[in-house]
């Protein structure tokens, strides 16, 4: 019997029975899970998987010591596979005892010595809960992540006689299933219990930082099978966040019904339970890995960065997805200067301690900076603007406290504009009821309302709408576009003298353009010679589609993603689209997930134009 069998034992008796260690022990209540509450497009929250603070080393050790109240050092236990005590089994296997449990392992990362099997501690050597710790923190993951990883592939933290093997593959890091009959086969090169904690913890920060260089891309749809034998086949998942993306390009399979009708015990011979017991574990030992209001979790690699000129002064915000900080770059002549603007104590400004900076919308209004961003931490919409005086921050909405004093969370997918008395207009997504929001500054300080959303919104639509809405002023008019994610279609909402008009633009048979398809997720406008120029992406069918309205109204063209396009590109594309003027010229800017290329695409007096920007590019 392989320590390969001993491992998913382990783990189907803790699945089945809880395990005699007290698999619902953990730091959270548990709750009842039902299969019918997996959701394969989002496993986990970006706020939970990136949230490298939720523990500290004394609680990770504490939490170890937890899970392992009675180790069986000496393998005096009856074995669970025959063979007399687990010592004799253990002696006739190559494992004798003394047995270490992890609660109890040191171990020197430099050299890989270790205390285990009753070994005196080496110098040097850091506890088994101080190198998770560690790795946490240098990789910005939660440490609950990496814990949660360890158990479904080793079960390490649950095993009261671990085998010297169980550390080596602690993390069932570059064990891929490229055996035979796609057997798992583990390159030695990378043993050890911090090697793979550490290494494991990078992908991790690397999956997140160059989302587009693996096999799952978020906020897209992407074809996942059952298990590692193509034959059981899969199904097309639309991921909704970078973090659930990691899970499947770490273990790049989803449970299929069998293995969920069954939650604590096996499925079938096309079952793949590795992301459903991380779903398990996770649940039962720290709660809900998602957001029980439903909000919509961005992935970090749509945390978008605005460029504002003021004066001969360039300056550009960003999100740091690791430090989870709004940061700023400027430049006026010389170097550029770089500073966190917002979300740590040791910040210019804001000086909080809050993970935020997200979704950034920036514009300049009568020669100075106004920023607003989303604080993911406390779900509010944070406003930050400049003066004669320097910074200045205010909580905008989301609380009792802020000025909209909305309780909810709120803040996402924001967008800012001037209308043409030159107020300012904020519109962004409370994800708490679904809804869009609207706040605009005049000479009386600011203004709330419901844009659209529900009965008592203006636009009355009984939907889960806001998300991602980007906007522009046309002929004295602002235009507006967001995304209806209860109906899968892209809104139009505009104001004129005679107050807010609404409508489907695209997405299904009723709306303007009538295409049947989900449609109009991240969409990007620009007014060009007196006309609107929309550009977004056709999900179902992976299509960048292009809308412009003239005055004989909307127009409508696949612009790249098939054959029948104007690019006839057979590729999925159109995320992270991006449309803008440029002198007498239209430019866009997109992601070929197909080929994994920046598109470029312009428009002249000559037509369209395409051609692949760059193929190394990072989304």
């Amino acid at each position: 019997m392989s320590f390969l069998l001993k491992r998913v034992c382990i783990c189907l008796a803790l699945l089945v029975s809880g395990g005699a260690v007290g698999l619902f022990s953990g730091t959270a209540h548990a709750k009842a899970l039902s299969g019918s509450d997996f959701s394969a497009g989002n496993i986990i929250d970006n706020s939970v998987f990136y949230n490298q603070n939720s523990m500290s080393q004394g609680q990770i050790q504490q939490f170890l010591n937890n899970k392992m109240p009675s180790c069986d050092t000496s393998g005096t236990q009856t074995s669970e596979w025959g063979g007399g005590t687990r010592a004799q089994y253990g002696t006739a296997h190559g494992h004798p005892p003394p047995y270490t449990c992890l609660k109890d392992y040191w171990e020197n990362p430099d050299n890989g010595q270790s205390n285990y099997g009753g070994a005196a501690t080496p110098a040097g050597a850091k506890s088994a809960a101080q190198i998770v710790y560690d790795a946490a923190q240098a990789n910005h993951v939660n440490p609950q992540v990496l814990l949660t990883i360890m158990e479904r592939e080793s079960a390490l933290i649950t095993d009261s006689w671990p085998w010297p093997v169980e550390y080596n593959t602690a993390m069932g890091y570059a064990c891929p299933d490229t055996g035979p009959n796609h057997s798992i086969q583990c390159n030695s090169g990378y043993f050890g219990f911090a090697e793979q904690v550490t290494d494991a913890a990078h992908q991790l920060k690397l999956y997140a930082a160059n989302p587009g260089n693996y096999n799952f891309l978020p906020n897209a749809n992407n074809f996942i099978q059952w298990s590692p034998q193509p034959s059981c086949g899969g199904s097309t998942v639309f991921i909704q966040n970078i973090a659930t993306a990691s899970l499947y390009d770490y273990a790049p399979y989803q449970p299929n019904g069998a293995s969920l009708a069954n939650l604590y015990g096996s499925g079938d011979a096309c079952s793949s339970d590795a992301n459903r017991n991380f779903w398990v574990y996770f649940n039962n030992w720290f709660g809900s890995p998602t957001n029980p209001n439903g909000g919509l979790d961005q992935p970090a690699f749509q945390h978008r960065t605005q460029t504002v000129q003021v004066g001969s002064s360039i300056y550009v915000f960003y999100y740091d997805a690791f430090q989870r900080v709004l940061r700023v770059a400027s430049q006026s002549t010389g170097a550029w200067q770089y500073s966190i603007l917002d979300g740590s104590s040791g910040a210019g400004g804001g000086r909080i301690d809050a993970s935020l900076g997200s979704d950034i919308t920036a514009t300049e209004f009568g020669g100075y900076l106004q920023v607003f961003y989303y604080d993911q931490t406390h779900g509010m919409l944070r406003h930050a603007w400049t003066d004669a005086n320097g910074w200045h921050f205010e909580n905008l909405d989301g609380d009792r406290g802020s000025i909209g004093a909305r309780t909810a969370n709120v803040g996402t997918s924001a967008s800012a504009n001037l209308d043409s008395s030159g107020h300012l207009q904020v519109f962004y997504y409370d994800g708490t009821y679904g809804l869009l929001r609207h706040a605009w500054a005049d000479g009386n300080g600011w203004h709330f309302e419901n844009l659209d959303g529900d009965r008592g919104s203006i636009g009355a639509r009984t939907a889960n709408v806001g998300l991602n809405p980007t906007s522009t002023m046309l002929n004295g008019s602002l235009q507006l576009f967001y995304y209806d994610a209860s109906y899968n279609v892209l809104r139009h909402a505009w104001a004129d003298g005679n107050g807010w008009h609404f409508e489907n633009l695209d997405g299904d048979r009723g709306s303007i353009a009538g295409t049947a398809s989900p449609t109009g997720i991240l969409s990007s406008v620009t007014s060009f010679s007196g006309n609107l120029q929309l550009l977004y992406y056709d999900m179902g069918n992976g299509n960048t589609r292009h809308a412009w309205a003239d005055g004989n109204g909307w127009h409508f063209e696949n612009l790249d993603g098939d054959t029948g396009s104007l690019a006839g590109n057979s590729s999925d594309v159109g995320l992270n689209s991006t449309i803008t003027s440029f002198g007498t010229s239209l430019q866009s800017f997109y992601y070929d997930r197909g080929n994994g290329n920046l598109r470029h695409a312009w428009a002249d007096g000559n037509g369209w134009h395409f051609e692949n920007l760059d193929n190394s590019v990072v989304y």
